[in-house]
Protein backbone atom coordinates (compact mmCIF):
# COMPACT_ATOMS: atom_id res chain seq x y z
CA UNK A 1 0.00 0.00 0.00
CA UNK A 2 1.14 3.52 -1.15
CA UNK A 3 2.07 5.72 1.91
CA UNK A 4 -0.23 8.92 2.39
CA UNK A 5 2.96 11.35 2.56
CA UNK A 6 4.11 13.98 1.12
CA UNK A 7 6.96 14.72 -1.24
CA UNK A 8 10.26 15.12 0.98
CA UNK A 9 11.38 18.22 -1.18
CA UNK A 10 8.29 19.78 0.33
CA UNK A 11 8.59 18.66 3.58
CA UNK A 12 12.43 20.11 4.02
CA UNK A 13 10.90 23.33 2.32
CA UNK A 14 8.57 23.74 5.25
CA UNK A 15 11.05 22.78 7.56
CA UNK A 16 13.56 24.67 6.61
CA UNK A 17 11.38 27.90 6.06
CA UNK A 18 9.86 27.15 9.91
CA UNK A 19 13.22 26.74 11.37
CA UNK A 20 14.54 30.04 9.60
CA UNK A 21 11.33 31.96 9.70
CA UNK A 22 12.01 33.22 6.31
CA UNK A 23 11.94 31.59 2.41
CA UNK A 24 14.68 33.42 1.44
CA UNK A 25 17.18 31.86 4.22
CA UNK A 26 15.23 28.96 3.35
CA UNK A 27 16.20 28.97 -0.49
CA UNK A 28 19.70 29.82 0.70
CA UNK A 29 20.01 26.44 3.20
CA UNK A 30 18.62 24.21 0.58
CA UNK A 31 20.16 25.40 -2.30
CA UNK A 32 17.12 26.65 -4.54
CA UNK A 33 15.42 29.65 -5.38
CA UNK A 34 12.87 31.46 -3.39
CA UNK A 35 9.89 30.80 -5.55
CA UNK A 36 10.94 27.62 -5.80
CA UNK A 37 10.76 27.10 -1.78
CA UNK A 38 7.18 29.12 -1.97
CA UNK A 39 6.04 26.85 -4.29
CA UNK A 40 6.65 23.66 -2.55
CA UNK A 41 5.30 25.37 0.60
CA UNK A 42 2.18 26.41 -1.34
CA UNK A 43 1.91 22.54 -3.00
CA UNK A 44 1.90 21.28 0.77
CA UNK A 45 -0.61 23.33 1.98
CA UNK A 46 -2.48 22.47 -0.72
CA UNK A 47 -2.59 18.59 -0.42
CA UNK A 48 -2.97 19.26 3.91
CA UNK A 49 -5.50 21.75 3.51
CA UNK A 50 -4.84 24.31 5.89
CA UNK A 51 -2.09 27.35 5.78
CA UNK A 52 1.30 26.49 7.32
CA UNK A 53 2.56 30.04 7.45
CA UNK A 54 1.17 33.94 8.19
CA UNK A 55 2.92 35.58 4.89
CA UNK A 56 4.22 39.45 5.82
CA UNK A 57 6.39 41.34 3.30
CA UNK A 58 9.31 41.19 5.69
CA UNK A 59 9.06 37.33 7.21
CA UNK A 60 7.00 34.30 7.73
CA UNK A 61 5.93 32.99 10.79
CA UNK A 62 3.83 29.56 11.54
CA UNK A 63 0.15 29.43 12.02
CA UNK A 64 -0.70 27.16 14.75
CA UNK A 65 -1.73 24.17 12.59
CA UNK A 66 2.01 24.64 10.88
CA UNK A 67 3.59 24.80 14.70
CA UNK A 68 1.99 21.51 15.54
CA UNK A 69 2.94 19.98 11.96
CA UNK A 70 6.39 20.98 12.36
CA UNK A 71 6.59 19.18 15.59
CA UNK A 72 4.90 16.07 14.55
CA UNK A 73 7.63 15.49 11.54
CA UNK A 74 10.87 16.83 13.05
CA UNK A 75 11.87 14.05 14.88
CA UNK A 76 11.41 11.84 11.21
CA UNK A 77 13.33 13.93 9.73
CA UNK A 78 15.46 13.43 12.06
CA UNK A 79 15.74 9.88 11.86
CA UNK A 80 15.98 10.00 7.75
CA UNK A 81 19.05 11.90 8.68
CA UNK A 82 20.71 10.10 10.78
CA UNK A 83 19.98 6.77 9.31
CA UNK A 84 21.17 8.34 6.10
CA UNK A 85 24.43 9.02 7.70
CA UNK A 86 24.98 5.95 9.42
CA UNK A 87 24.43 4.48 5.56
CA UNK A 88 27.43 6.39 3.90
CA UNK A 89 29.11 5.87 7.25
CA UNK A 90 29.43 2.29 6.66
CA UNK A 91 30.37 2.49 2.87
CA UNK A 92 32.79 5.00 3.40
CA UNK A 93 33.87 2.53 6.01
CA UNK A 94 37.28 1.39 4.70
CA UNK A 95 38.63 4.93 5.44
CA UNK A 96 37.89 5.00 8.88
CA UNK A 97 39.26 3.21 11.68
CA UNK A 98 37.66 2.68 15.32
CA UNK A 99 40.73 1.12 17.68
CA UNK A 100 40.11 0.79 21.19
CA UNK A 101 43.36 0.47 22.86
CA UNK A 102 44.36 -0.60 27.08
CA UNK A 103 45.74 3.04 28.68
CA UNK A 104 49.55 2.19 29.32
CA UNK A 105 50.07 0.28 25.90
CA UNK A 106 48.59 3.15 24.56
CA UNK A 107 50.00 6.42 26.13
CA UNK A 108 53.57 4.33 26.52
CA UNK A 109 53.85 2.87 22.80
CA UNK A 110 50.87 3.59 20.72
CA UNK A 111 50.26 7.73 20.87
CA UNK A 112 54.09 8.46 20.18
CA UNK A 113 54.13 6.61 17.02
CA UNK A 114 50.37 7.32 15.52
CA UNK A 115 52.33 10.09 13.78
CA UNK A 116 53.75 7.98 11.65
CA UNK A 117 50.93 6.20 10.88
CA UNK A 118 48.75 9.28 10.36
CA UNK A 119 51.73 11.02 7.59
CA UNK A 120 51.35 7.06 6.20
CA UNK A 121 48.39 6.96 5.67
CA UNK A 122 46.22 9.95 5.53
CA UNK A 123 43.43 8.22 3.93
CA UNK A 124 42.70 6.60 6.94
CA UNK A 125 40.29 8.51 10.10
CA UNK A 126 42.20 7.00 13.13
CA UNK A 127 39.56 6.94 15.50
CA UNK A 128 40.94 5.78 19.24
CA UNK A 129 39.20 5.37 22.32
CA UNK A 130 41.10 4.00 25.58
CA UNK A 131 39.04 1.36 27.78
CA UNK A 132 40.42 -0.97 30.72
CA UNK A 133 38.55 -3.91 30.31
CA UNK A 134 37.23 -5.50 26.82
CA UNK A 135 35.20 -7.95 28.58
CA UNK A 136 31.51 -7.42 27.78
CA UNK A 137 32.22 -4.64 25.22
CA UNK A 138 29.77 -4.97 22.19
CA UNK A 139 32.32 -5.78 19.08
CA UNK A 140 30.06 -3.41 17.26
CA UNK A 141 31.32 -0.76 19.25
CA UNK A 142 35.00 -0.48 17.34
CA UNK A 143 36.85 -2.14 14.47
CA UNK A 144 39.92 -3.27 16.06
CA UNK A 145 41.24 -3.52 19.80
CA UNK A 146 44.66 -4.01 21.23
CA UNK A 147 43.95 -6.78 23.14
CA UNK A 148 46.21 -8.36 26.96
CA UNK A 149 46.09 -11.79 27.90
CA UNK A 150 45.62 -15.06 26.59
CA UNK A 151 43.39 -15.19 22.92
CA UNK A 152 40.19 -17.33 23.95
CA UNK A 153 37.13 -15.94 21.90
CA UNK A 154 36.20 -17.85 18.88
CA UNK A 155 35.27 -16.19 15.30
CA UNK A 156 37.95 -13.23 16.47
CA UNK A 157 41.40 -12.85 14.77
CA UNK A 158 44.48 -12.02 17.38
CA UNK A 159 47.53 -10.68 15.63
CA UNK A 160 50.50 -11.32 18.20
CA UNK A 161 51.80 -7.84 18.98
CA UNK A 162 54.69 -8.12 21.73
CA UNK A 163 54.99 -11.24 23.53
CA UNK A 164 58.36 -11.10 25.55
CA UNK A 165 59.82 -11.98 29.10
CA UNK A 166 59.21 -10.10 32.04
CA UNK A 167 62.38 -7.92 33.71
CA UNK A 168 62.32 -7.22 37.11
CA UNK A 169 63.17 -3.25 37.55
CA UNK A 170 63.43 -0.89 40.03
CA UNK A 171 64.67 2.88 41.45
CA UNK A 172 68.10 3.29 41.73
CA UNK A 173 67.39 4.67 45.49
CA UNK A 174 66.28 1.16 45.82
CA UNK A 175 68.96 -1.04 45.69
CA UNK A 176 72.87 -0.13 45.98
CA UNK A 177 75.34 -1.07 43.34
CA UNK A 178 77.43 -3.91 43.98
CA UNK A 179 74.82 -5.34 46.63
CA UNK A 180 74.47 -9.25 44.62
CA UNK A 181 70.53 -9.10 44.35
CA UNK A 182 70.90 -11.60 41.90
CA UNK A 183 70.86 -13.56 45.09
CA UNK A 184 66.92 -15.06 44.95
CA UNK A 185 66.50 -15.49 48.52
CA UNK A 186 68.36 -11.83 48.77
CA UNK A 187 66.25 -10.24 46.61
CA UNK A 188 62.74 -11.80 47.56
CA UNK A 189 63.81 -9.37 50.96
CA UNK A 190 62.28 -6.47 48.84
CA UNK A 191 58.73 -5.60 48.24
CA UNK A 192 57.70 -7.08 44.72
CA UNK A 193 55.42 -5.47 42.43
CA UNK A 194 53.53 -7.23 39.83
CA UNK A 195 51.23 -6.12 36.95
CA UNK A 196 48.08 -7.97 36.38
CA UNK A 197 50.13 -10.97 34.85
CA UNK A 198 48.70 -13.94 37.04
CA UNK A 199 52.10 -15.69 39.36
CA UNK A 200 54.89 -13.94 37.57
CA UNK A 201 56.91 -13.81 40.54
CA UNK A 202 55.93 -17.50 41.69
CA UNK A 203 56.89 -18.74 38.10
CA UNK A 204 60.19 -17.10 37.99
CA UNK A 205 61.34 -18.21 41.31
CA UNK A 206 60.35 -22.08 40.52
CA UNK A 207 61.96 -21.38 37.27
CA UNK A 208 64.91 -20.64 39.27
CA UNK A 209 64.66 -23.47 41.17
CA UNK A 210 63.77 -21.62 44.19
CA UNK A 211 60.47 -22.50 44.64
CA UNK A 212 59.62 -21.96 48.43
CA UNK A 213 60.40 -18.43 48.12
CA UNK A 214 57.23 -18.06 45.85
CA UNK A 215 55.41 -17.19 49.50
CA UNK A 216 56.92 -14.32 49.70
CA UNK A 217 54.14 -11.35 49.66
CA UNK A 218 53.49 -9.46 46.35
CA UNK A 219 51.58 -6.78 45.52
CA UNK A 220 49.67 -6.43 42.74
CA UNK A 221 48.93 -3.82 40.37
CA UNK A 222 45.64 -3.91 37.99
CA UNK A 223 46.19 -0.35 36.57
CA UNK A 224 50.23 -0.55 34.90
CA UNK A 225 50.73 2.85 34.64
CA UNK A 226 50.49 2.82 38.76
CA UNK A 227 52.38 -0.35 39.14
CA UNK A 228 55.20 1.50 36.79
CA UNK A 229 55.36 4.66 38.71
CA UNK A 230 55.23 2.56 41.99
CA UNK A 231 58.68 0.96 40.52
CA UNK A 232 59.80 4.63 39.70
CA UNK A 233 59.18 5.77 43.38
CA UNK A 234 60.87 3.28 44.91
CA UNK A 235 58.30 1.42 46.44
CA UNK A 236 59.71 -2.08 45.38
CA UNK A 237 60.56 -4.50 42.44
CA UNK A 238 58.57 -5.41 39.19
CA UNK A 239 58.59 -8.03 37.06
CA UNK A 240 57.06 -6.17 33.70
CA UNK A 241 57.71 -6.28 29.51
CA UNK A 242 61.21 -4.43 28.71
CA UNK A 243 59.23 -2.46 26.19
CA UNK A 244 56.29 -0.55 28.73
CA UNK A 245 59.44 0.86 30.11
CA UNK A 246 62.94 1.14 28.13
CA UNK A 247 62.67 5.32 28.13
CA UNK A 248 62.66 4.61 31.71
CA UNK A 249 65.61 2.71 31.95
CA UNK A 250 67.38 4.83 29.40
CA UNK A 251 67.01 7.58 31.29
CA UNK A 252 67.82 5.65 34.61
CA UNK A 253 64.38 6.37 36.09
CA UNK A 254 64.21 2.19 36.66
CA UNK A 255 67.15 -0.21 36.94
CA UNK A 256 67.66 -4.19 36.53
CA UNK A 257 68.58 -5.56 39.83
CA UNK A 258 68.57 -9.15 38.66
CA UNK A 259 69.25 -11.07 35.70
CA UNK A 260 66.74 -13.20 36.05
CA UNK A 261 63.41 -12.99 34.00
CA UNK A 262 60.16 -15.28 33.41
CA UNK A 263 58.37 -15.60 30.27
CA UNK A 264 55.09 -13.97 29.70
CA UNK A 265 52.12 -16.53 29.77
CA UNK A 266 50.06 -12.91 28.66
CA UNK A 267 50.96 -11.09 25.67
CA UNK A 268 49.96 -7.89 23.94
CA UNK A 269 47.36 -8.80 20.57
CA UNK A 270 46.14 -6.78 17.82
CA UNK A 271 42.17 -7.88 17.64
CA UNK A 272 39.40 -8.06 15.52
CA UNK A 273 36.47 -9.92 14.36
CA UNK A 274 37.16 -12.13 11.87
CA UNK A 275 34.35 -11.13 9.83
CA UNK A 276 36.22 -8.13 9.25
CA UNK A 277 39.41 -9.41 7.72
CA UNK A 278 38.60 -7.59 4.94
CA UNK A 279 38.46 -4.42 6.06
CA UNK A 280 40.82 -2.19 4.15
CA UNK A 281 41.90 0.00 7.19
CA UNK A 282 42.13 -3.14 9.59
CA UNK A 283 44.60 -4.11 6.92
CA UNK A 284 46.37 -1.44 6.54
CA UNK A 285 46.86 -0.79 10.39
CA UNK A 286 47.71 -4.09 10.90
CA UNK A 287 50.44 -4.04 8.32
CA UNK A 288 51.97 -1.05 9.99
CA UNK A 289 51.34 -2.37 13.59
CA UNK A 290 53.09 -5.26 13.26
CA UNK A 291 56.31 -3.82 11.73
CA UNK A 292 56.23 -1.43 14.63
CA UNK A 293 56.15 -4.22 16.94
CA UNK A 294 58.51 -6.31 15.62
CA UNK A 295 60.84 -3.33 15.40
CA UNK A 296 60.13 -2.78 19.06
CA UNK A 297 61.10 -6.43 20.20
CA UNK A 298 64.51 -6.13 18.08
CA UNK A 299 65.25 -2.70 19.74
CA UNK A 300 64.21 -4.34 23.55
CA UNK A 301 66.33 -7.65 22.34
CA UNK A 302 69.31 -4.72 22.21
CA UNK A 303 68.79 -2.88 25.25
CA UNK A 304 68.60 -5.93 27.00
CA UNK A 305 72.08 -7.69 26.06
CA UNK A 306 73.53 -4.13 26.13
CA UNK A 307 71.95 -3.85 29.90
CA UNK A 308 74.45 -4.63 32.63
CA UNK A 309 72.90 -5.83 35.94
CA UNK A 310 72.72 -3.28 38.49
CA UNK A 311 73.02 -5.30 41.48
CA UNK A 312 76.43 -6.43 40.52
CA UNK A 313 78.21 -3.05 40.88
CA UNK A 314 78.03 -1.97 36.97
CA UNK A 315 76.62 0.78 34.79
CA UNK A 316 73.02 0.58 33.92
CA UNK A 317 74.11 0.39 30.21
CA UNK A 318 77.42 -0.75 28.35
CA UNK A 319 79.31 1.52 26.00
CA UNK A 320 77.18 2.22 22.84
CA UNK A 321 74.03 3.89 24.60
CA UNK A 322 70.68 2.27 24.29
CA UNK A 323 68.25 2.55 20.95
CA UNK A 324 65.45 5.09 20.59
CA UNK A 325 62.73 2.85 21.30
Amino acid sequence: MRRNIPSLSALQAFESAARLSSFTRASGELNLTQSAVSRHVRALEEELGCLLFHRSKQRVSLTEAGRQYLDGITGSLDAIEASTARLRAREKKDGVLTLVTLPTFGSRWLAPRLSEFARDHPEIDLRLSVRTDLVGLPATDFDAAIFFGQPTAPHTVFDLLIGDELVPVCSPTLIEPGTGSDDLARLATYPLLELAIPDAWRKLFSSAGRPELSGTPVSRYEYFALGIQSAIAGLGILLVHPFLIADDLAAGRLVIPSSRTVQSDFNYYLTYPRSRSGQVSIRKFQRWILREAAATTQDCHLLMQKAAVYGDGRCLTQSGGTPSL
